[in-house]
């Protein structure tokens, strides 16, 4: 292949003017194999310039050139294969000039190697990056070791990129040690790893910000994880996995262990269940007792055991205990809406009950007068009477359910009332039953309308025998004062209503047949009752007198267990004392011009002739609207008004102003079916003369009028 070559090479040297010749061709050596030579050899030429002779020699090349090939082979592929690499690569001399880079670094920097080689960091990074990559350069000089880190080199674009740079010492060609280095971009996961640290951390804080008590039980790793709202809620949990069941179990609550281990297990046993909720109650690490939720998941391996278990106790103790307080007052307020409601029921059939028993009790008493005493008619009428007056008590009873039925109020002792009524209670019970006492003294008066307290104890008292029975048994009786607290008149009838403080009260216990929980919840709902006889009316009455006295009854029973009536009243104010009643007027008559206007016939012309037969004159008019229009007319003869309160068009309220308009002094008594408190809150400070609550009898008409006309009325 080379002859060819070598024959027109020596040719040209010969027939030249050189005197010297060589060149490297494959020479067939005496073993048959070819071999690399260098040929030299020197010209002799005579004066023409020919060559006329040659001395030259041959130096076998062979290991050399095999030498040089093997390493330019080698030069290339490692040029490919570190221009073929991701990794940027790069050699630079003592200077810190570069001597070497790979098609990585050009692409990093957009830049070829031409104009990159020579060049130090300064002439194409930013001073204070050229400054730290030198700084690390340096370290790997001084030392003359390798070393890995990281540096934060911009690329082309400017953009801020993070590496993981290897730099080692390399040999230079001056006998210099030079810097040798290889870097791998690693921002994406730099931010991918700051990423998960700062998720990380969000989880963690966020953990332990909850207020639920978190929990992690690995077991193939055999370790336990817990938050701080958990060591707060119920402690730490043990060091082992296997050792938290036992712990659990002793911080169940007794009455719920059971269930919830069996349920527990349960979801451990049943094929791929992975998730568990419950409510339950645990103990504290005090010893309390608390609501929690628990939610937790089961990770299961392949042949399905739980290895982990992460969960999550939610302390639902508030929210349970304010929903029972909430269902506490809900239930409060629909007993007190029942209340409100069937007591403005029975406050309105009073009412128009009270009208018609006006007029009876009035014509009774005029037949009365009119009639002989010793007319047989007279025991008739005297029979009425009676059942007229028994209307009006079962009226009172109405109103006293209503809440509206205190009248004359006064500043009593309970322990003195209770002792007056004592031989009234022993004949009104049972042969049977025993009363026992327990009367304290010196207690605080109360301010009460004393006719309605004997009212409750007589109907308590009647109670608590009819409950005893046939057998014998004891009704016991006591008096004294209680701290009622907030939590004390939660368990208490009409509690909303009041205040916390002190409270006289007076206790009914008895030894009867008791009540169970459906007959408590209806003992005061109006005609209730399990009596063969009777109209249902004795209970709710006294819960009435009860909230018209602004006070609570609290109500204990068991079957076969007896029962206990609790009554509370509040304190009179400071310094009060006991009061008496006033004497009944003994003479009632007099003379004069009254008006009478109410809406019902009845009762208008019933009170007229009453007033007549009493030695008065009397007008009467159907309504406000006529009575304002008599009254105009006979202002100066009308020495009294008598006034219903509820008539139609124009009421007693505001036939009350107009007439005072006409008359600024002129005498109105009201009349009405409620009770004095009730009826006359609308009139306070304006001057109101008188008031008679219906029915009234003949005597209780002409003395009111008397007493107003005298100037004694209060």
């Amino acid at each position: 292949d080379d002859r060819d070559r070598v024959e027109k090479s020596l040719g040209d040297a010969m027939s030249g003017t050189s005197g010297n010749w060589s060149d490297e061709y494959r020479f067939q050596a005496a073993d048959g194999a070819f071999r690399t030579v260098l040929d030299r050899g020197l010209m002799i030429r005579n004066e023409s310039g020919e060559a006329v002779r040659m001395i030259g020699s041959i130096m076998d090349l062979s290991e050399r050139k095999k030498a040089e090939d093997d390493l330019k082979r080698s030069e290339e592929r490692f040029r490919q294969f570190m221009d073929n690499s991701t990794a940027v690569a790069w050699v630079k001399d003592g200077q810190r000039c570069l001597r070497y880079v790979n098609a990585a670094f050009e692409e990093m920097f957009q830049m070829s190697a031409t104009e990159l080689l020579g060049k130090s960091e300064e002439g194409f990074l930013p001073a204070d990056v050229a400054a730290a990559v030198h700084e690390n350069d340096q370290k790997v000089l001084t030392s003359g070791k390798p070393v890995q880190l990281v540096e934060h080199v911009p690329g082309a674009d400017g953009k801020m990129r993070h590496w993981l740079v290897s730099k080692f010492p390399f040999p230079g060609d001056d006998g210099e040690d030079w810097v040798g280095g290889t870097a791998f971009e690693i921002t994406d996961r730099m931010a991918t790893e700051n990423a998960l640290r700062e998720s990380e951390e969000r989880l963690r804080l966020t953990i332990e910000a909850a207020q639920d008590a978190m929990w992690d039980l690995d077991f193939e790793q055999d370790t336990c994880w817990w938050n701080q709202p958990h060591e707060a809620l119920l402690g730490p949990l043990p060091d082992k996995p296997k050792e938290v069941r036992q712990w659990w179990k002793g911080r169940l609550h007794p009455d719920d262990r059971a269930a919830v281990l069996e349920a527990f297990q349960l979801t451990i046993d049943e094929p791929g269940a992975n998730h568990w909720t419950r409510d339950y109650r645990v103990l504290d690490k005090d010893g309390e007792t608390l609501f929690v939720q628990d939610r937790a998941y089961l990770s299961r391996d392949e042949d399905g055991q739980v290895v982990r278990i992460l969960g999550a106790l939610r302390d639902l103790t508030k929210l349970r205990r304010q929903q029972e307080e909430r269902e506490r007052l809900g239930q409060k307020m629909l007993e007190a809406q029942k209340l409100e409601s069937l007591g403005v029921l029975a406050g309105g059939i009073a009412h128009d009950f009270n009208n018609l028993l006006t007029s009876i009790l009035g014509n009774i008493n005029l037949a009365q007068l009119e009639l002989n005493p010793s007319s047989p008619l007279q025991s008739y009428l005297e029979d009425v009477e009676k059942s007229s007056i028994r209307a009006a008590d079962l009226c009172r009873q109405m109103l006293a359910y209503s809440g509206k039925g205190r009248f004359v109020v006064r500043t009593v002792s309970l322990t003195t009332l209770v002792e007056e009524m004592m031989q009234l209670l022993e004949v009104s019970i049972s042969k049977t039953a025993v009363l026992k006492y327990d009367l304290a003294r010196g207690l605080p008066p109360i301010s009460a309308d004393p006719t309605q307290l004997r009212q409750i104890v007589m109907n308590l008292v009647v109670n608590a025998s009819e409950a005893l029975g046939d057998k014998s048994g004891i009704i016991h009786l006591s008096t004294g004062i209680v701290r009622a607290e907030r939590e004390y008149l939660r368990s208490t009838y009409l509690s909303p209503e009041i205040p916390e403080g002190d409270y006289v009260y007076l206790e009914i216990n008895d030894t009867g047949c008791g009540m169970d929980k459906e007959t408590l919840d209806r003992i005061f709902d109006p005609f209730f009752t399990t009596k063969f006889t009777g109209r249902g009316l004795g209970l709710p009455a006294v819960l009435g007198i009860v909230r018209g006295h602004e006070g609570a009854l609290r109500v204990y029973s068991e079957p076969a267990r007896g029962s206990t009536f609790k009554l509370l009243l509040p304190c009179a104010p400071a310094g009060a004392e006991e009061t008496e009643g006033k004497s009944p007027l003994e003479d009632v008559k007099g003379s004069g011009l009254v008006l009478v206007v109410d809406d019902e016939e009845t009762v208008r012309t019933t009170t007229a002739r009453m007033l007549e037969s009493g030695g008065y004159k009397a007008l009467i008019a159907e309504d406000g609207c006529e009575g304002l229009a008599i009254f105009k007319k006979h202002a100066d003869e009308i020495q009294v008004v008598m006034l219903d309160l509820t008539m139609p068009h124009m009421d007693g309220v505001e036939t009350f102003r107009e007439i005072r308009q006409v008359k600024p002094d002129a005498a109105v008594i009201l009349m009405s079916g409620y009770n004095q408190q009730e009826a006359v809150q609308h009139f306070t400070g304006k001057g109101l003369a008188g008031f008679i609550q219906k029915p009234f009898p003949i005597a209780t008409l002409l003395g009111r009028v008397r007493e107003v006309l005298d100037g004694t009325s209060e």
